[in-house]
């Protein structure tokens, strides 16, 4: 038997027939290669009008999004009011945050005396290093780059929605749900003209990882699996907070392939196997790290990031070596490594400590009971309880269910349709689960405040407008349950009448459900626009999009910069701390990148009746800040406690100024800050000590006002400013009772001119 088989193989092994067959083979393929060897869908010149199309519906979504952003400058262009010096004013706070760095960076006369505690490009990140280069290198002002880059960034978003549009089989359906987005009520305020802020990459980065990871799981390719990896490790360089998003999105991921893997253990290949094992030590290690990559730390430890960088790329190629199976026990040290990643993120970093500090930050009830939780198992703490600013932050204040559905979708309709729409996917696209970090981070907002609603705008744009085709896949399934002949999916056919041959009506019913998304999606696009415009030109003051200060205002910090000399302080409040680093060029206590318990100061300087205490505190928290670092208020009642509260320090430093003062001190009071009073009263009346507010004053917003005579003013009601609603004689004015740090005569002089007046603080 041996020796037969042994001349049996031979007979195969030199057999001249089993060499012909091959050769006519590779003749007739080389002679039609469209035919035999290359698909439709594989053949460049079919990819061709296919990418054509692509590009198309980008840039229609982005140009869509580009035009209702330039309606605003149009509009600024006839209000002299948003300009300064022939360039349009920024229209958030942290516009000029980012506006002082790039200013300061590409400024070629430098301050001779650097800004205290000024931020480098690098630290803030990618945004400030972009407009450092266009400044620098590209020769445009800054204040043009604050006002047109966000108009042509937000747009971008257009391109994973599109992308992900394609990936399920309808460019049309992408290009209808990135008009959507980049045009959605939450969205397009965050992302304005002259809103220069990190919310131009805080979507379209990680909608564009989400890309990524729902083709490397449909492909289960690597190399997209790659893509995604370095997404999210880099992300938190363009968004500083983003960390517990990308973070919530990784472990979305490795969950979803977890349940894939144990739910169809049976039905999937071993090469599906490898790369869920493959999945997640890249996943892991790329969550682990991403926080290093935030500006500030790669200020602070530069080589951290080095170092993980390292670590994702070096496990990146030992997986794809693994996943090749050339080597021995491949799959055991898959398992190792994926137990190794999973241990380490979850028991050894701060992957999820960042997702529940985050969420914490933005309840300050909770956070507050956690605070007061430490002070009482530290007795060597400090003992005082400051109200945290992001109370009063109205980006932070909580939505009703009616605002937070117009603002993901522009109306309550759409965002349930949105919601189906969603359902709809997951059931017919279990994968598409990995999207719901944005839609828990979207609910979040009922609670943390309505800014987060941006997070869920592009996946509820994809499935309001996906809802149709969605139905149409249901029926098709339906239909093909009971053997009935259907199409494989819902693309459109390369070749109708081919297709009407084989499946009759379904061309009808594939052409009729994208009428039905084309007009869907010009429904939900339209209230959009309507809210955009309202915005932009409205007639309410509340409702209309302004500049952060207006031309008066910036005037008032252009006296104070040629009054005042570098590395003197202007104290005034938070929201505009950063403006006056840009235009003053002056330092600040507070600013909109940092809300710490200095808040108090501004605050309580704002609210005492007693201009001795207001100037001693003003210039004592200016030395101590600057020479002691740290915040001013840890100097200032670092002895405080029960037996010498902080009430009784303020007494002793309004008898006494405890530092002798090396820099001048201003105070900077906007006519917006009229606006503030009472919130600045919950900041500066309170017990430090309990952390609970005094009783509250009652605060009546004047519409307007008249003089009669040098010492008469008549106050008029803010909604109809026809009717008086007070009579003061400036004379006999109490000022105490007001609570307010400016004499009468200022008031009266403020009131003159429309705006408050600058005052340098001087000791008593």
């Amino acid at each position: 038997m041996g020796k037969r088989s042994k001349k049996r193989r031979k007979t195969k092994k030199t057999a001249p027939p089993v060499q012909e067959e091959p050769t006519l083979e590779a003749e007739i393929k080389s002679q039609m290669p469209e035919v035999s060897s290359t698909s439709p869908s594989d053949n460049w010149t079919a990819k061709v009008p296919q990418w054509t199309a692509i590009l198309a519906a980008i840039l229609i979504a982005w140009g869509l999004g580009a035009w209702l952003r330039l309606y605003w400058v149009d509009h600024a262009e006839k209000t002299p009011a948003y300009q300064w010096q022939g360039h349009y004013l920024p229209t958030t706070h942290d516009s000029y945050l980012f506006t002082s760095v790039i200013h300061q960076a590409s400024n070629t006369n430098s301050l001779p005396v650097p800004l205290k505690n000024h931020y480098v490009p690098v630290e803030t990140g990618a945004i400030t290093l972009l407009g450092t280069g266009l400044v620098r290198y590209g020769g445009f002002h800054v204040a043009d780059v604050i006002t047109y880059l966000p108009v042509f960034m937000a747009g971008l978003l257009a391109v994973p929605m599109v992308l992900l549009g394609r990936l399920y089989g309808s460019t049309l359906a992408g290009c209808c749900s990135a008009c959507l987005a980049v045009v959605a009520y939450s969205y397009f305020n965050r992302t304005n003209a002259g809103y220069f802020d990190t919310d131009m990459f805080s979507v379209t980065m990680p909608a564009l990882i989400l890309y990524f990871l729902l083709r490397a799981h449909k492909e289960e390719s690597l190399p997209w699996l790659l893509g995604g990896g370095i997404g999210i490790y880099i992300y938190p360089f363009f968004y500083n907070a983003g960390g517990p998003i990308v973070t919530a999105m990784g472990v979305s991921f490795i969950g979803f392939r977890g349940l894939f893997w144990f739910f169809k253990q049976n039905k999937i290949s071993v090469e599906s196997k490898d790369f869920t094992l493959a999945s997640i030590p890249l996943i892991c290690v790329a969550s682990i790290f991403c926080s290093s990559m935030s500006g500030f730390n790669l200020v602070k430890a530069p080589i951290v990031p080095l170092i993980g960088i390292v670590i994702f790329l070096g496990t990146f190629f030992v997986v794809r070596w693994l996943k090749t199976g050339k080597i021995a026990q491949s799959r055991q040290a898959l398992i190792f490594l994926s137990a190794i990643g999973l241990v380490w993120m979850v028991g050894f970093s701060n992957s999820f400590d960042r997702i529940r500090n985050a969420t914490i930050s933005y309840l300050p009830a909770i956070k507050n009971k956690i605070d007061a939780e430490k002070r009482q198992e530290g007795a060597k703490q400090n003992p005082i309880i400051y109200k945290n600013p992001k109370e009063t932050n109205i980006e932070a204040r909580k939505a009703d269910l009616k605002e937070f559905m117009e603002r993901i979708s522009g109306s309550s309709w759409g965002c349930v349709l949105a919601l189906l729409g969603y359902l709809l996917l997951v059931i017919l696209y279990p994968e598409l689960i990995i999207a719901i970090p944005f839609i828990g981070i979207g609910v979040f907002a009922l609670k943390g405040g309505h800014r987060f609603t941006i997070h869920a705008v592009p996946i509820a744009a994809m499935a309001a407008v996906f809802l149709p085709l969605c139905l149409l896949e249901l029926v098709r399934r339906f239909m093909k349950s009971c053997k009935a002949k259907v199409p494989s999916d819902w693309k459109w056919p390369e070749k109708p009448g081919e297709y009407f041959s084989e499946f009759g009506s379904w061309i009808f019913a594939m052409g009729g459900v994208r009428i039905v998304m084309l007009v869907l999606a010009l429904a939900l696009i339209w209230p959009n626009i309507q809210r955009a415009k309202e915005r932009t030109t409205g007639s309410s003051r509340m409702s209309k999009l302004g500049t952060v200060l207006d031309q008066s205002e910036v005037q008032l910090l252009d006296d104070i910069h040629k009054a005042s000399h570098p590395g003197d302080y202007v104290h005034t409040w938070w929201d505009w701390g950063t403006a006056v680093w840009y235009h003053a060029e002056r330092n600040v206590l507070t600013h909109p990148g940092n809300q710490s318990p200095d808040t108090f100061v501004c605050a309580k300087m704002l609210m005492t009746d007693s201009p001795r205490l207001s100037a001693h505190l003003g210039i004592a928290s200016a030395e101590y800040y600057h020479h002691k670092g740290g915040t001013a208020v840890h100097h200032l009642f670092k002895d405080a406690n029960t037996n010498q509260p902080p009430s009784s320090m303020l007494k002793l430093l309004e008898e006494h100024l405890p530092v002798a003062p090396t820099r001048d001190t201003y105070l900077y009071l906007p006519y917006q800050l009229i606006q503030f009073y009472s919130v600045l009263e919950s900041f500066s009346e309170r017990d430090l000590i309990k952390g609970e507010p005094m009783p509250r004053s009652k605060w009546i917003m004047c519409g307007g006002y008249k003089t009669d005579g040098p010492q008469q003013v008549t106050l008029m009601h803010p909604l109809n400013t026809t009717v008086p609603i007070f009579h003061v004689d400036l004379k006999t004015f109490a000022m105490a009772n007001l609570r307010n740090p400016v004499n009468a005569y200022n008031i009266h002089r403020s009131l003159q001119r429309g705006i408050n007046p600058l005052q340098k603080l001087e000791p008593q």
